[in-house]
């Protein structure tokens, strides 16, 4: 079982919350580019609850296996963070999927109600995920 809270999230967390920081962390940008891998796929599946579902479980258990979670700032707190219900997780995949496949090709900037990033200082590894959800730890 993970912990609950935590004051310094790590590189494999996606922190929900609106902040240039949030986006730009690693995890965030890992998240992102794990959601555009999956975009076409969750595309070709729009007929069936059942397969867009399994599209969602397969990010949040590529962000998961090495440890990853879904965090949010504690409400009053500016340095404790806390796990976000798994119900929020599948909502906001769900949702960063819809946004990339509505997207398509565009590559702007966007900043969403939540927007998902990870904290990182260059000397943390960067990790770049592949369309099969495996990842590559890379010194930044």
């Amino acid at each position: 079982m993970m912990d609950s809270s935590t004051t310094s999230p790590g590189p494999y967390d996606v922190l929900c919350c609106k902040s240039s920081e949030a986006y730009e962390y690693i995890g965030n940008r890992n998240f992102r580019a794990l959601v555009q891998s999956h975009s076409s796929t969750y595309a070709k599946v729009s007929h069936s609850k059942v397969l867009k579902s399994q599209v969602v479980n397969e990010i949040i258990v590529s962000i998961r296996s090495p440890g990853g979670r879904f965090l949010q700032r504690e409400k009053g707190s500016d340095s404790v963070w806390t796990v976000i219900p798994k119900s929020r997780i599948r909502e906001k995949v769900g949702h960063a999927l819809r946004r990339a496949v509505g997207k398509g090709s565009k590559k702007t900037k966007t900043t969403d109600s939540l927007c998902f990033s990870t904290m990182a200082t260059t000397n943390q590894p960067q990790h770049n995920y592949f369309s099969d959800g495996n990842y590559n730890a890379q010194k930044g």
